[in-house]
């Protein structure tokens, strides 16, 4: 379920808070958007909230919140903003559309679909609707439905060109290799006409050809100029493809600009620094994303900058080790990720490393509904 937090237009005008405006609800909403677009998530939510509490009966407040709560990766509190928001408007289907990508992310399939089905009741037939209930779908192994979902998306005047590659996915998971094959071919020969698309299509270049796959990801920067999705993945392909660490830093830095705190940003930017062995800027990333976050993708990069600094610190590697130990009992899920992650190798011997690792089996082999992350 594609998404990007944020917005094609520039920034909203910052907004001055006295005694007066904090009593004011379109004052408070506006600061609360106006810091949504500065990145200034956390001052986000703190600000919408206290506006919808001033209007408790304003559907799009209550959006706009669940926006910035999605962008901190507070999922279970944006899924409650939009249902507000779903409430207080029921005959908008785009609340509906939002509470989906939260639940898809909460592994909540079944949610998903539900949501995209009572949306599709308002929207019949709308496009990035079936595309999200044919992912639900898919994740749920009912591969009959999905790929009927996306033959509608196709057919749609209104067409989504990713949605070929997605298509591509269930036809390969069903057996069907041809029809993959011919889907990825039309994939590449359609011109995307929409931003996702863009960075659809850049990413199924990969591994075969990273330079067109920079290409579209190019394209979908000129025309998101804000999106922190298109810098996030060029620095993906310039990092782990093209060897381009110098490149993929400064794309990271310039993501960091559009959303100054997020960690997962802070922690990937750290990792590049400390593969480019900047380890004082690598340790500066890894301390400050740890600060503003402690969720288990977050901890996992952060010891991933450890694991690499400790090459120059041991004692790095002791911080490391604990880190990916916090990761694993939060996300036991990880651990074939763990396993195979080549930045964390320099904890391979490590005492610690080591039973987070058998702590970790031992929890999925006594709960085997635990599903891995390949």
């Amino acid at each position: 379920l594609d998404k990007d937090h944020s917005r094609a237009a520039q920034p909203t005008a910052p907004v001055e808070l006295t005694d007066a405006t904090t009593k004011d609800f379109w004052a408070m909403y506006t600061a609360g958007v106006a810091r949504y677009d500065q990145g200034h998530f956390r001052d986000a939510v703190t600000t919408l909230r206290h506006a919808v509490d001033l209007n408790p009966q304003d559907a799009v407040a209550w959006f706009a919140l669940g926006n910035a709560q999605v962008a901190l990766g507070q999922r279970e509190e944006a899924e409650a903003s939009y249902t507000a928001s779903h409430v207080l408007r029921p005959e908008s289907w785009v609340a509906l559309y939002h509470r989906s990508l939260v639940r898809f992310e909460r592994q909540d399939d079944e949610g998903a679909e539900r949501d995209c089905d009572a949306a599709l009741a308002l929207a019949p037939d709308e496009p990035a609707l079936l595309l999200n209930r044919a992912l639900a779908r898919q994740r749920q192994r009912r591969f009959a439905e999905s790929e009927r979902d996306l033959d509608r998306v196709l057919a749609s005047p209104r067409m989504i060109a990713r949605a070929y590659f997605v298509r591509a996915a269930v036809r390969a998971q069903q057996g069907n290799n041809s029809g993959a094959a011919n889907d990825r071919s039309a994939g590449f020969a359609t011109l995307p006409t929409d931003f996702q698309s863009w960075l659809a299509r850049g990413m199924a270049w990969l591994p075969a050809d990273p330079q067109r796959a920079v290409a579209d990801l190019a394209r979908a920067r000129e025309i998101n100029p804000r999106s922190v999705a298109a810098l996030r993945n060029l620095a993906y392909v310039n990092s782990e493809f093209l060897d381009d660490l110098p490149t993929a830093i400064s794309q990271l830095d310039d993501a960091l600009a559009l959303r100054p705190e997020d960690a997962d940003l802070l922690a990937s930017r750290g990792v590049l620094h400390a593969r480019n062995r900047q380890f004082d800027n690598a340790r500066r990333d890894a301390r400050e994303a740890l600060r503003l976050d402690a969720t288990a993708q977050t901890l996992l990069h952060s010891a991933c900058v450890f694991a690499l600094t400790g090459s120059e610190q041991p004692a790095d590697l002791d911080r490391a080790a604990s880190l990916v130990q916090r990761s694993l009992q939060q996300e036991p899920s990880w651990l074939p990720v763990v396993l195979k992650d080549a930045d964390l190798r320099p904890l391979q011997d490590h005492a610690d490393f080591r039973k987070a690792i058998q702590a970790a089996r031992a929890l999925s082999q006594a709960n085997p509904g635990i599903n891995t992350l390949e």
